[in-house]
This record gives C-alpha cells, sequence and structure tokens, in this order.
C-alpha cells in the first residue's frame, strides 16, 4: 500500500513537472506555487536514501557549484538585501538539479511529455499574443501593436523569442513531440512568424543558427537532399513575403547596423550595450580574482557609470546585458570558469547521447547569454535551470546509474 501511495505521489510530482515546463511561457506568477507544489511532492515520495546515493554523482556537484558560489559571494558583499533577493531569484539553480538528479524514474515517456507541455504552452502564448494585438488595431487602428514589445504581452521580446527558438529547436529535432508531420510543420510556421513579430535581434540570430543547424544535419547525416531543398524553399520565400509584408519586423536588424557605427544611441540598443560592456570590462579589471560580491554588482556598474558621466544607465539601475561579464563582476574567475563549464558539460553529453535538440538548446541559450544576463530575470533563469539540468541530468543518467551500483 505504501509503495503504491509513493508511485502515485510520483507519478503527480511528473505532471506537475510537465505543468512548470507548460506554464513558463504562459503566466510567472503562478510558477514559484507550482515549483513549491512540486518540491513538497518529492519531500512526500521519499526514498531518500536512494536520492542520497545519486546526488553523490559529480554532475550534481558541478550543477549545483554554481548557485553555491553565489552563496559563498555574500560573505563579502556589501549589499546584503541585494544579495539576498539574488539568491532568491536563482533558487531555480539549486532546486531543479535536486529534483532531476534524485530521479531514477523519471524516463523518456517523461521527458517528451514535458517537451510536449512546453511546446503546447508555446502555442499558447502565441495564440494570446495575436489575439491580444488583434483587439488593440480593432480598438487603435495602429499596426505597431504587432510589433516588438507591443506584441510580446507575456514577458520581454528576448525571452519570448528564445522560448520559441527553443520550441522550433524541439520540433526539428525531435520527432516524438509532434508526430504529425503536417501539424508540425503548421506549428513551426507559426512559431517562425511569432519571432518575426517579437523584432527580437538576438531571437532571429538564433533561429537563422538553427535552422543552418538543421540544413547541415539534413545534409551530412541523413542525406535528406530534397527535403532541404524542400524547406530552404519555403523559408526562402516566406522571408520575402514577410519582409514586403511586415516590413517593420525587420527595422530593428537595420537599426543595430547603423547603431554600430554610431557613437552614442537610445538606452538599450546595440551601442548602449556595447558602452556597457566597456564599462564591465573595467570593473572586472579590478576585481577578477573573486568579483565584488553577489549583491554588490549593480552598484559597481552604478558607481562606473557615474564615473563616466553616463548617469542615465546607472538611474535605469541596468545590468551588465552579458551574462559571462555579470557573472565576471559578481564571481571573479571562479564563477565565470563554473558557469562556462556547466554548458561545456551538457553540451559534451547531450551530444555524445545523440540529445541533439539538447545540445543546440544549450549552444542557442550560450549565445543568447552573450547579449542578456539572463539568469539575472525569473523569465531567463527559470526557464534556462529547468531545461539545462533537465538535459543534464538524463544524459548523464547512465554514468550515474552505474557509479551508484558501484558505491552500493
Amino acid at each position: 500500500m505504501i509503495i503504491q501511495n509513493k508511485i502515485k505521489i510520483s507519478s503527480i510530482k511528473n505532471n506537475f513537472i510537465a505543468f512548470i515546463a507548460f506554464t513558463l511561457p504562459l503566466n510567472k506568477n503562478l510558477l514559484p506555487l507550482i515549483i513549491i507544489i512540486t518540491m513538497l511532492l518529492w519531500l512526500f515520495e521519499a526514498k531518500f536514501n536512494e536520492k542520497y546515493q545519486l546526488l553523490k554523482s559529480p554532475f550534481f556537484i558541478l550543477s549545483i557549484g554554481f548557485y553555491l558560489l553565489h552563496l559563498v559571494g555574500m560573505f563579502y558583499t556589501n549589499n546584503m538585501e541585494a544579495g539576498s533577493f539574488d539568491l532568491e531569484q536563482k533558487l531555480s539553480l539549486l532546486i531543479f538539479p535536486l529534483l532531476f538528479f534524485s530521479d531514477p524514474h523519471f524516463n523518456h515517456e517523461s521527458l517528451i511529455k514535458v517537451l510536449k507541455s512546453f511546446v503546447l504552452g508555446c502555442v499558447l502564448a502565441g495564440i494570446i499574443c495575436g489575439l491580444n494585438a488583434f483587439l488593440k488595431y480593432y480598438l487603435s487602428g495602429e499596426s505597431d501593436v504587432f510589433f516588438y514589445a507591443h506584441f510580446s504581452v507575456i514577458m520581454h521580446t528576448s525571452y519570448f523569442a528564445m522560448y520559441l527558438v527553443f520550441a522550433i529547436i524541439l520540433l526539428l529535432f525531435n520527432d516524438y513531440v509532434i508526430r504529425i508531420s503536417t501539424l508540425r510543420a503548421l506549428i513551426l510556421m507559426f512559431f517562425i512568424l511569432l519571432i518575426v513579430l517579437t523584432s527580437s535581434k538576438s531571437g532571429l540570430f538564433s533561429l537563422g543558427i538553427v535552422l543552418m543547424s538543421k540544413f547541415i544535419y539534413d545534409i551530412f547525416i541523413h542525406k535528406s537532399y530534397l527535403r532541404v531543398f524542400v524547406l530552404f524553399t519555403i523559408l526562402f520565400f516566406s522571408a520575402i513575403t514577410i519582409y514586403f509584408l511586415l516590413p517593420k519586423s525587420f527595422e530593428r536588424l537595420s537599426e543595430m547596423k547603423q547603431n554600430i557605427s554610431n557613437s552614442r544611441s537610445e538606452i538599450n540598443t546595440t551601442t548602449s550595450r556595447i558602452a556597457i560592456w566597456k564599462h564591465a570590462s573595467k570593473i572586472i579589471s579590478k576585481h577578477y580574482l573573486i568579483g565584488v560580491g553577489t549583491g554588490d554588482v549593480k552598484d559597481a556598474l552604478k558607481s562606473e557609470y557615474d564615473k563616466q558621466t553616463v548617469s542615465e544607465f546607472g538611474e535605469k539601475k541596468l545590468n551588465a546585458h552579458n551574462q559571462y561579464l555579470q557573472t565576471f563582476i559578481a564571481l571573479g574567475l571562479p564563477g565565470l570558469l563554473i558557469l562556462l563549464s556547466l554548458l561545456s558539460v551538457i553540451v559534451y553529453f547531450t551530444y555524445r547521447h545523440k540529445m541533439l535538440d539538447g545540445t543546440l538548446f544549450t549552444t542557442i541559450i550560450s549565445f543568447n547569454m552573450l547579449f542578456e544576463s539572463m539568469l539575472e530575470t525569473q523569465a531567463g533563469v527559470v526557464f534556462i535551470a529547468f531545461f539545462l539540468m533537465l538535459y543534464l541530468s538524463e544524459a548523464t543518467k547512465y554514468i550515474r546509474t552505474k557509479n551508484t551500483n558501484i558505491v552500493a
């Protein structure tokens, strides 16, 4: 009877894990509650001895190492309030490794359910954004409601585009997610249209990387030349059609090209990011060994902005707009090395075990971190921690199980 109850609890817990994936693109306010319930089910599930053996894996230690280093950074930070908030914000980097690495019964079917749930959540999020835009257009007659921040009403365009790019990766490299090819193609084109409407520069570049990877994969691995030709033709003519019908969606790319050659531009443009990176590099040069501490990054950046007479950056409390620089400022070289090591390990093991969706996902995340401090917001850190830990735990499951058997 007790065993049956534990099995039921495990099943419910796995359903909640899938619910987390579904909710990610839809409602950030609901996510903390779902995560708390999932962790309570993890506790009620018991099996602590079995979980403890699995958590002795070096991969788990590496996974939580990044969060633990933020705890260490609290010992020499001055702004304890900001540091405490940062630890709370990044709690997913501790919770999800604990959740995924300690579950020996999270199988392939459970993984597919999670991935399907995420794709479905993205579809629903896209429909909500589209309906909202049409309603605003009906009321105002302004076409701007279909583009950029006006269109992406659930979250910032960079994060929404990143979610959609990952969903496209799942559709292109994991046939189990949507088995019906026609439906998969329709959803794929819908997601591409949504990315264009978000006008996210990093999203469009990421999409290009994904599509190019698909072409290369089909040509050199599957030898599917006809499929590549058909897909390329469809995408080419679709791009031309979108360019002429929705020219505003490409304006931000033109803006980026123009701003790179200018000396000064409006906050949040490409030029502003470059300026912020230069200021961040100056801080790093002074604190490259251990950083300024978990809670002092924004204070250090604001001080540097004020010195360089760009106080508008400080007034906006802008972060480094680059996760690698952000981590380098906070935790120094050890923090940067752990972050890079974690990303590299995930790429290696997902590729080794032919989980190409996980490999490409990690690559895209690594690319997007060049332009946004994605672990500094809930929309970024929960999404990234959830799927990175999911893929790493699955890709290393055989090795972890083997090591556990040896210890036992």
